[in-house]
């Protein structure tokens, strides 16, 4: 197996550690359970790839690492991601900076190996297993909706699934659970 730019290192008692990676950087990360780091690396990766809302600015977050913070930013600059992570000596102090580095993938590279990486990571953990280590969900619909994406068929969106009338007045969107079903059965 030919190492992937993305690998998960460590899930257990609220941390999480690993290595994103280009041809000249590596970022280390070990974030712990205080922010829900693969959510919101997630939300970033789709942000960029407009397939979330770009007005919830989700392409920044922040990560605990204790007594450290970083901040996560994520563009997309014509077929490649950029990955930035600036790492402060603490969450309260943003002036002090342990660390500077972007890695800078293919998004087809790096969806596929971010697709293998998190499939390895249910495969060790489960679903339940993970919860308990991390103690927050698997952000699976946001892995399936990357999967999708992958896929090259986007068939994972949303749709009016209720009238307003059904629901006091307000409309109700929400996916089709075959299809997510669907791209399951290939995890």
């Amino acid at each position: 197996m030919k190492d992937r730019c993305i690998q998960i290192t460590r899930i257990s008692v609220g941390w999480i550690d690993g290595i994103i990676q280009d041809k000249h950087t590596k970022i280390y990360f070990s974030n712990s359970y205080m922010d829900n780091f693969l959510d919101d690396f997630m939300l970033a990766f789709l942000t960029v790839l407009n397939e979330y809302p770009a007005d919830e600015h989700k392409e920044t977050f922040r990560a605990t690492i204790e007594p450290a913070s970083a901040k996560w930013n994520f563009s997309l600059v014509g077929q490649d991601i950029h990955i930035h992570e600036i790492v402060y000596e603490s969450y309260n102090d943003p002036e002090t900076i342990l660390s500077d580095k972007t890695v800078i993938l293919n998004k087809d590279v790096f969806l596929q190996d971010f697709i293998a990486e998190m499939e390895s990571v249910l495969q060790r953990y489960g679903l339940f297993g993970y919860r308990m280590e991390w103690e927050s969900e698997f952000p699976l619909s946001l892995f399936l909706k990357i999967k999708d994406i992958a896929s090259g068929k986007n068939d994972l969106r949303l749709s009016v699934i209720n009238p307003g009338a059904d629901n006091k007045g307000i409309e109700i969107n929400g996916s089709d659970f075959s299809v997510e079903c669907g791209i399951m059965k290939g995890t």
